[in-house]
């Protein structure tokens, strides 16, 4: 599944260069959890921007998914976009839904812990209001738009008390890496945030943000060094201005499990 400014994006075929072979059978081996971000601000893009990929396979934690749910653990969404929605807090009836923004939410880890943050933060963004107070400064509504900053860490607010009442039944399951990413209305800009815990501490999810411009992309999941590997050596059959280098973890993402 992939991503671009919240809309998704069909993948081309392209069969792979021989020379990529040893690399993509590194990946292929095993199970395997992978989210991409990055940024394609290529000229001939018709969506440029912050773009992210995902696999969709659920497995059991060993080297095969479960037979018994093969339709389930090969196509499950763990890429999505999500929306804040609000209304006039002086609409009644509420009848004019107001969109406030939009970004892009991927989980690797945990499908449950995932799954149920996704739609606890879906219910809390899909309702919001304005709060009044008597002092309250006169602000355009871009200003009153929460940041994806501030998004992300009632992302892991949610995450951390879920965290905590799975881990007491099924501590070893209670691993979740959770990524918040797209165009903050806030501050003018492409933004991504990882939210994480550690085996040390699962019951801390801990927020960083991804300095985007700073790599070439990110690699959320499994086997990262071998997924970076893969990617680079990808890029380097094509030109760095070209789309096939800019799409390269769209075209090695293939080889992955789905």
């Amino acid at each position: 599944m992939c991503l671009c400014l919240g809309r998704s994006l069909a993948k081309n075929s392209r069969k792979s260069a021989s020379k990529m072979n040893k690399k993509l059978d590194d990946i292929d081996r095993g199970g395997l959890t992978s989210i991409l971000i990055w940024v394609n601000e290529n000229k001939e893009e018709l969506l440029p921007g912050l773009w992210a990929i995902s696999d969709s396979r659920i497995s059991n934690g060993h080297s095969q998914a479960s037979s018994l749910a093969d339709g389930l653990t090969e196509n499950y969404p763990k890429l999505s976009t999500m929306h804040a929605m609000a209304y006039s807090p002086s609409e009644v009836p509420r009848l004019n839904l107001r969109h406030v923004l939009s970004f892009g939410f991927a989980f690797a880890g945990s499908t449950l812990i995932g799954s149920t943050v996704r739609e606890i933060l879906s219910a809390l963004l899909s309702d919001l209001e304005e709060i009044n107070y008597y002092d309250a400064p006169e602000l355009s509504f871009d200003q009153k738009v929460p940041s994806l900053k501030e998004v992300a860490e009632l992302t892991g607010r949610i995450a951390s008390n879920y965290v905590v009442s799975l881990g007491v039944h099924r501590p070893n399951s209670a691993r979740i890496e959770v990524a918040i990413f797209g165009h903050c209305t806030r501050s003018n800009a492409l933004r991504a945030f990882m939210l994480r815990n550690h085996q040390d501490a699962p019951a801390a999810v801990r927020t960083e943000e991804l300095l985007v411009r700073e790599r070439e992309f990110f690699v959320l999941g499994d086997r990262i060094s071998a997924v970076e590997s893969a990617i680079s050596a990808k890029r380097t059959l094509f030109k760095s201005d070209s789309l096939d280098w800019d799409r390269a973890p769209i075209s090695t993402s293939r080889n992955f499990p789905r």
